[in-house]
């Protein structure tokens, strides 16, 4: 699923019905969306990500740049030749709040990893599953750059260079990007 359809774009676009191939519609609406989500690291719809760690997190936390964290999946201690084992449940709790989010991990860490061992987290993250959960500017931000691409199928810059985003993409893309202080 993604937070815009053909359907949205065809009707963005003004096209007939036969006018566009809807695996190219499909594509731009994936290939904005990636677009969307590197510019603002947020996930605009439910995915699953793993985060891999060589070792336990300074203070038995770690950040996790990914927005909207809303779930941990399971977490697990990954040997050197491939065995794992499940952490508890409850051993690593999620504190999806701030930007970056951050995962406690209440289990006592051992002094050190052996080498080649690694920690592992599968992590849920986005708005919903549904287009209608990603927020409208973001939605909007989509549908301009996959309308941008659609229009301008080659290099617009000189020297063969990709053109800057459309117009109002950043402007619409601006809220959500993080801010430091």
């Amino acid at each position: 699923m993604e937070p815009v359809s053909a359907a949205e774009l065809r009707a963005f676009l003004r096209l007939d019905e036969g006018d566009s191939d809807a695996a190219l519609l499909s594509g731009l609406i994936r290939a904005a969306r990636v677009e969307v989500e590197q510019a603002t690291g947020l996930a605009l719809i439910t995915q699953r990500f793993r985060l891999s760690l060589d070792g336990w997190p300074p203070g038995g936390t770690a950040a996790v740049a990914l927005h909207p964290l809303t779930a941990v999946l399971a977490a697990t201690l990954r040997k050197a030749d491939g065995e794992s084992a499940a952490l508890p449940a409850g051993s690593c709790v999620l504190d999806p709040v701030p930007r970056p989010a951050r995962l406690h991990f209440a289990q006592q860490p051992p002094a050190a990893l052996p080498p080649g061992h690694r920690l592992e987290v599968e992590l849920q993250a986005g708005f919903g599953e549904a287009g209608v959960d990603v927020p409208d500017p973001l939605r909007r931000a989509v549908l301009i750059l996959a309308a941008h691409w659609h229009e301008v199928r080659g290099p617009t810059g000189s020297e063969g260079r990709p053109g800057v985003y459309p117009a109002g993409f950043e402007r619409l893309v601006a809220f959500y990007q993080p801010r430091r202080l």
